[in-house]
């Protein structure tokens, strides 16, 4: 009974998308996109952005490396872009520490992270991203906005996978509205 009341406790939330504030900005600043000149870097130093992404739905978690929580959930998020990346849905993973690139390195090595990492601090990116808590998802459609947020990690796939559709969904009825 404990596991279908957090299933229930986790759908209710995700239900309820909201808009993350990054820190430094007033709620009247809410962020409705993400713009393609906001770019991070790989650990290999190559410039990244989300425009290199256009046409999906995009998973953007932010992390850092000292978030238990943050851990918990690669395993599911592996998952999701094992199962759903053909069809056009990827995970980005956003660390926003400050110098700590071998730990990340460390982590995506050990975790077998199989979804892009991008390093944040210090980089456009981290205007739109440096939130006050991880994990943090902004969930991203396929022009780069923002379809919603998310604050905590996933308690399991599931929950993840219903995230996913109800961005879906959203995108849809969306995209249905502006049909003539």
């Amino acid at each position: 009974m404990k596991h279908g009341r957090t299933c229930l406790a986790v759908l209710a939330i995700a239900s309820a998308f909201f808009v993350g504030v990054p820190q430094g900005q007033s709620a009247g600043e809410l962020i409705t996109k993400i713009p393609e000149d906001a770019t991070a870097k790989t650990l290999a130093g190559k410039t990244v952005g989300i425009a290199d992404y256009k046409g999906k739905l995009v998973f953007m978690n932010i992390w850092r490396v000292d978030c238990i929580a943050c851990l918990m959930e690669i395993p599911i998020l592996n998952k999701l872009q094992e199962d759903y990346s053909s069809q056009d849905f990827t995970v980005i993973g956003v660390n926003v520490d400050r110098e700590k690139n071998k730990q990340v390195g460390d982590i995506i090595k050990k975790a077998n992270i199989r979804y892009p990492v991008w390093l944040a601090h210090g980089q456009p990116l981290v205007k739109y991203v440096d939130v006050q808590y991880t994990p943090f998802l902004i969930v991203l459609g396929p022009e780069g906005e923002v379809i919603g947020s998310l604050v905590g990690a996933f308690p399991d796939y599931p929950a993840a996978v219903s995230v996913m559709n109800q961005a879906r969904d959203a995108m849809k009825k969306e995209k249905a509205a502006k049909s003539p």
